[in-house]
């Protein structure tokens, strides 16, 4: 009798969707006083997904640091993400840190907050003018991109990372 994978890859999908249910409830919580806003924690949470799905030697690829945490310990991940992280007179959603790569930030932009006047659209625009100067690539996520498909914009984070990596 042959095995059949896909078969067995529906089943225990079917078995383990509580369980996988359980596990994003406990990350949000576990996560949520770290972030200021649903989409943050969106961010957050894929992050730690990310993690149980693709691990290197066993080791997780982000590590989700304390808020503005400055000591990077790299034996916990590859990659450390600091929440609500202060840089100049600015906050930015997160920091991530890669020994492979550059400091990197992560803006994750609702409506609310970003552009619905003239004076938020300028400080955002100021804001990234600053952080380009001092060399720090910035990647900004809109509310709507991290509802939609949050996992998606943490592969993106992930791709992006691996592949300054590689230059």
């Amino acid at each position: 009798m042959a095995v059949d994978i896909a078969s067995a890859s529906s089943r225990i999908f079917d078995s383990a969707l509580g369980e996988f249910r359980l596990a994003c409830d406990m990350i949000c919580m576990q996560h949520a006083e770290k972030c200021e806003s649903n989409i943050e924690l969106l961010f957050l949470a894929g992050c730690e997904i990310y993690n149980l799905c693709y691990q290197m030697d066993g080791r997780a690829i982000f590590h989700i640091a304390d808020k503005n945490c400055r000591e990077v310990d790299y034996s916990r991940a590859s990659i450390i993400v600091v929440p609500q992280f202060q840089w100049n007179n600015y906050r930015i959603d997160f920091c991530l840190y890669s020994k492979l790569s550059t400091e990197l930030f992560i803006e994750c932009d609702g409506h609310e907050f970003h552009e619905r006047t003239k004076e938020q659209a300028e400080r955002d625009r100021s804001k990234d003018r600053l952080i380009q100067e001092a060399g720090i690539p910035i990647l900004r996520f809109t509310g709507r991109e991290l509802y939609r498909d949050p996992m998606d914009c943490v592969m993106q984070v992930a791709k992006f990372i691996n592949t300054r990596a590689r230059l």
